[in-house]
């Protein structure tokens, strides 16, 4: 399994971190519903829906970190970390660059495979 701080994940990106960096992540999800327990969730903005409106289901399937552009209001946020970014889509390219790019060898690209890992 991958894992990567949330500090890792976002230190090429324009962002504030609101809680602890260090968190452990192990998956990214733009779909609430494809959540699964240690994920960071981006809260995309579609043409008909706003994946800010999913934040707390997020959290509710095991989200750890929610990325916004931004506030979201939420139920309990003690164990949720929250970065604020000007652009989920900018953030989440360069979130999946470091979980799955970095491991690569020889920088061969990899990309989210069905398994949910980086083959």
């Amino acid at each position: 399994m991958i894992e990567k701080t949330c500090a890792e994940l976002f230190e090429r990106v324009p962002c504030t971190v609101l809680g602890d960096g260090s968190t452990i992540v192990n998956g990214l999800a733009s779909r609430s519903d494809e959540v699964q327990p240690g994920d960071a969730f981006f809260c995309i903005v579609g043409q008909t829906c706003d994946g800010h409106t999913f934040a707390q289901d997020a959290i509710d399937r095991g989200a750890v970190v929610i990325v916004a552009e931004r506030k979201v209001y939420l139920a309990d946020t003690t164990d949720i970390t929250e970065v604020m970014v000007p652009d989920t889509r900018l953030a989440l390219e360069e979130a999946s660059r470091v979980l799955c790019d970095e491991g690569a060898p020889d920088g061969a690209g990899q990309r989210m495979g069905e398994d949910r890992s980086c083959a």
